[in-house]
């Protein structure tokens, strides 16, 4: 459970960096749920 909000909280912080691509970050959203 710590590792996957580790890796929501990674997720959050490149999607502040690179806000600009939203289709990227729903790409990754999807591949997360996906796998």
């Amino acid at each position: 459970m710590r590792e996957l909000i580790l890796e929501r909280r990674s997720v959050a912080q490149a999607a502040r960096r690179y806000g600009k691509h939203r289709t990227t970050i729903w790409r990754w959203k999807r591949n997360l749920i996906d796998s």
